[in-house]
């Protein structure tokens, strides 16, 4: 039978992270690279490897032709499911390639710094009767023994994969032996893949899938002639191993044994950043984990001055209700009272709704609505939401079809989050939450934790985001030198230093408010006390009133501040508090039975 000899290999030289969504001419890599015809993932990631780029992704464009990703960031644009990333990849049968739909989906790996790696072994055992038919799945776009073996230990970790009747293939863990049949019975070509057979009408063809895996977790930081050791943990179809380890030093050793773990010892001489190579003998499989070798701590403390991160200022423009998702076109939601805005900046947004007098502004990827309902969406994880505004880096406007939701009336406070930059802190201090955001920057993490309930928050390595509550010890501090990597999606900010230098920030919160005394109905030259108080961390902001009668007063606050004002005309009047590019807001109406308003409203 054809095919039926096949004993496959399946192998990817990266470490596979995940499906992420992008854009035609990808915004989400540094470089792209078109292939027709023949395409072989293992070179897009070796072709990336040379060039010295940390990621690669691939995209299936067509039949014919393919997208080679490489860069040093992915991920702004949200991560999916893998079944969005399960197109074939024409050139290797042993793996898929991302896909190109209505949306675009590129197929991420790492190929520098892996420190995980497996191949798996799919070797075929027979052809067997269907006795399990209600757990058939599809798959007309991709059917091969070799992709169905992945897709069965990738997403479902079976012991087996078996095709059926040409396009349709099941992940059982166990199987019965005696429900052998004859060969004959598996006669459909893969609808995909004319040189091998999957299954039959009533019959299975079954291959057993066995992995050869493992991982290091070295350092990483140290400093010259300190000694280090790399754990190596190890999943292995023959027990006994035989490693080749590069230290990219000039010294290369042979370790072996025959246990589930090992232990590799180093010391480097000279400070750089070295790139080992881990690779199992009569395998395919490897590693390069990254090490920086420091000479000594710098510690120039003095004369360092702090200018782009000393202070992240983190207003809430309108109250966060939460992440919501529709299924339908959202014009066919009656509730929702539309207005398009062409810009999808949150502030910008949110401002418009306010202006045209609505209760609700809900921003996504690729619109703004102002509402006044949203009662009928559905609720989702803020997560699903985390994906980066186009033109606000800082800033998330949901994903595809999920959006951000903010009450922006009658609101009677004002609340700015801020981030206290600390200094730059080298330590080996545990967090309680690491992060690893492709998008990093200081106010996005500053986001991320104070969202989680933390007071404290460091980037490091420019895509680490930790958040902690506990402040971290004095006697850590080091010079600014060391902590200069620029965020990924923030130019302008420094997302600490490689490994162990950390910007360090302190969470805190200022809520100002605004009020007029007495409360009841006012009269022609009755005095109005105007109050504004607020929680300034002992920091100073500078503040303007406009009274609504065409007069003003500038003035400076640390805690509150009060004055006084009386109106000789009756009417309508809106006095406004500037502070922080914002309006803060209260309407007086002389001589009428209209109650006072609160509200809060952006000054663009």
């Amino acid at each position: 039978m054809i095919g039926n000899e096949l004993v496959a290999t399946i192998y990817e030289d990266a470490e596979y992270i995940g499906c992420f969504r992008d854009t035609l001419d990808t915004l989400d890599f540094d470089i792209s690279e078109k292939i027709f015809d023949e395409f072989d993932a293992n070179k897009c990631f070796e072709n990336c490897r040379i060039k010295g780029f940390l990621f690669a992704g691939t995209r299936s464009i067509n039949e014919v032709s393919y997208l080679c990703l490489c860069g040093n960031k992915y991920g702004a644009f949200k991560k999916f499911g893998n079944e969005y990333c399960e197109c074939t990849c024409k050139g290797n049968p042993t793996t898929f390639c991302g896909c190109s739909f209505s949306t675009y989906y590129n197929r991420v790996y790492r190929i520098l710094n892996r420190t995980k790696s497996y191949e798996l072994l799919a070797n075929y055992i027979g052809c067997f009767s269907n006795l399990l038919p209600s757990l058939l799945i599809s798959s007309k776009s991709w059917p091969s023994n070799r992709l169905m073996s992945k897709k069965c230990s990738e997403n479902y970790n079976s012991n087996y994969s078996a095709s059926f009747d040409g396009s349709y293939f099941m992940c059982p863990n166990v199987i019965n032996l005696n429900h052998t049949i004859n060969e004959a019975n598996c006669n459909k070509l893969c609808s995909k893949n004319s040189n091998e057979t999957c299954g039959g009408s009533k019959a299975l063809t079954i291959y057993s899938i066995s992995k050869n895996s493992f991982s290091v977790k070295c350092p990483d930081l140290v400093y010259v002639n300190q000694s280090f050791t790399c754990d190596l943990r190890l999943e292995l179809i023959n027990k006994s191993f035989n490693f080749s380890i590069d230290f990219d030093d000039g010294q290369s050793i042979y370790l072996s044994g025959n246990k589930s773990f090992a232990n590799i010892y180093k010391k480097y001489l000279l400070p750089r950043f070295y790139t080992m190579n881990i690779k199992l003998l009569g395998s395919n499989v490897n590693l390069n984990p990254q090490v920086l070798v420091k000479d000594e701590l710098s510690n120039n403390l003095n004369g360092t001055i702090i200018l782009k991160d000393d202070l992240i200022e983190h207003p809430q423009f309108g109250e966060y209700i939460g992440c919501f998702v529709h299924y339908v076109f959202l014009n066919f939601r009656k509730e929702l009272l539309i207005t398009k805005i062409s810009t999808r900046i949150p502030r910008v947004c949110i401002a418009e709704c306010k202006n045209q007098n609505y209760t609700y502004a809900l921003i996504g990827e690729d619109f703004c609505i102002c509402s006044m309902k949203y009662g009928s969406l559905n609720a989702y994880s803020d997560d699903s939401c985390e994906c980066l505004c186009y033109h606000s880096p800082d800033s998330f406007c949901g994903c595809n079809a999920y959006f951000l939701v903010y009450k922006i009336k009658n609101r009677q406070k004002f609340e700015i989050t801020q981030g206290i930059y600390k200094g730059c802190f080298d330590s080996v201090h545990k967090y309680n939450g690491t992060y690893i955001l492709n998008y990093n920057n200081n106010e996005i993490c500053l986001k991320k934790c104070l969202q989680l309930g933390y007071k404290y928050f460091s980037t490091h390595n420019k895509y680490y985001c930790n958040c902690e509550q506990n402040l971290i010890n004095e006697t850590d501090r080091i010079g600014e030198d060391n902590c200069q990597l620029e965020c990924p999606s923030n130019q302008n900010q420094t997302c600490g230093g490689y490994f162990g230098p950390k910007s360090f920030y302190e969470i805190k919160s200022i809520i100002l408010s605004f009020s007029a005394l007495p409360s009841h109905i006012r009269k022609i030259n009755e005095t109005v006390i105007f109050k504004i108080e607020i929680n300034s961390n002992n920091l100073i902001y500078l503040m303007t009133i406009n009274f609504g009668d065409g007069t003003q007063k500038n003035f400076s606050m640390k805690d509150f501040f009060i004055m006084e004002k009386t109106y000789n005309q009756k009417g309508l009047y809106k006095i406004e508090v500037y502070f922080l590019n914002s309006e803060f807001s209260v309407e007086l109406d002389i001589l009428s039975n209209q109650k006072i308003i609160g509200d809060f409203i952006l000054k663009i």
